[in-house]
């Protein structure tokens, strides 16, 4: 991912910071149907962050449901809310097909035998290191730095689970089970004596999550 794209990234955390005093500071804070909200009128529709179901929403929510020839309903349904998260990560946080890809498998590799939240947890560890100058800029240059995944090896062959995509996606558009956590590691498997020594901010299934 370039600098510019790096910066989106914060400058859209930083809108939902100041432009969402009345419900939350982050999305994972917010209703489902608030970050619908959000994620449409990131996408330019005409719609209130009220967490109402009201007529612009459901608007918003049949045009995505007709671009990706889902029934329309105007009802949020599970696809119809993935979609409208790919679209907003796609064409507003500049991030590609490849990248999602690639955060999904590493998450599918790493933590698919965990939680959906513990999941969503491994891929915003993924995403703060982005923001943070002592890694790399790229999705792709983070999972293959070295020493760092150890799955790496063997992600030619993993193949991404669609719950390890929502995942995915929703750590690009910012929640964060992890709590800004830029480490992770199973403690019974890890034998990287270091990072023992990271302050532990949370614990999520069999994944401890850690800063520095």
């Amino acid at each position: 991912m370039c600098k510019k794209t790096s910066c989106l990234l914060a400058l859209t955390l930083l809108w939902l910071n100041l432009s969402l005093p009345c419900y939350a500071t982050t999305m994972g804070q917010l209703t489902i149907i608030q970050q619908t909200q959000v994620l449409l009128k990131w996408l330019g529709y005409p719609v209130k962050v009220n967490g109402l179901k009201d007529k612009k929403t459901s608007q918003g929510i049949k045009a995505i449901q007709r671009q990706f020839r889902l029934p329309v309903t105007g009802k949020l349904d599970g696809w119809t809310f993935f979609y409208l998260k790919y679209l907003a990560v796609t064409k507003k946080g500049h991030f590609s097909r490849d990248d999602i890809y690639l955060m999904a498998k590493t998450i599918t590799a790493e933590a698919g035998g965990e939680p959906y939240v513990g999941q969503v947890a491994v891929g915003a560890v993924i995403v703060n290191r982005l923001a943070d100058p002592r890694f790399p800029k790229s999705i792709k240059a983070i999972v293959y730095a070295p020493g760092q995944f150890a799955v790496t090896p063997k992600l030619a062959a993993i193949k991404p689970t669609i719950y390890a995509y929502s995942a995915a996606l929703d750590a690009l558009i910012g929640i964060d089970p992890s709590k800004g956590a830029k480490y992770f590691y199973e403690p019974e498997l890890s034998t990287d004596r270091w990072i023992f020594t990271l302050p532990i901010i949370k614990t999520i299934g069999h994944h401890r999550f850690s800063v520095n």
